[in-house]
């Protein structure tokens, strides 16, 4: 066959896209338009959560201190730390001056 025949046929015939009528084919190009911004945003989601998971991972609080295996439970009655005493009918408030608690 003649190359350069074949060649001239080639451009000769239309694309797809072309063939279609004007309001149809801006269609498809909308179409493709939005698959790609859905996933332009989907990549960009998914590097804002991995940032937000690094920082979450970054300042996490310091590992619980298990107990060792053999080693004596922690006493449970004793009083949780703090600065709350032993009688109940004190008043603690931070918010409050010494003279307006009462006693």
């Amino acid at each position: 066959m003649n190359l350069p025949l074949l060649l001239a046929q080639a451009d000769e015939q239309a694309t797809p896209l072309e063939q279609l009528p004007p309001t149809e084919r801006a269609a498809v190009l909308m179409s493709l338009l939005a698959l790609v911004l859905t996933g332009l945003a989907l990549i960009g989601l998914t590097m804002v959560g991995a940032r937000w998971v690094r920082r979450v991972v970054r300042e996490r609080t310091p590992p619980r201190q298990w107990p060792q295996p053999g080693s004596p439970p922690p006493d449970r009655g004793a009083d949780p730390p703090g600065p709350r005493s032993a009688d109940s009918s004190d008043t603690i408030d931070a918010r409050r001056r010494s003279d307006e608690t009462r006693s």
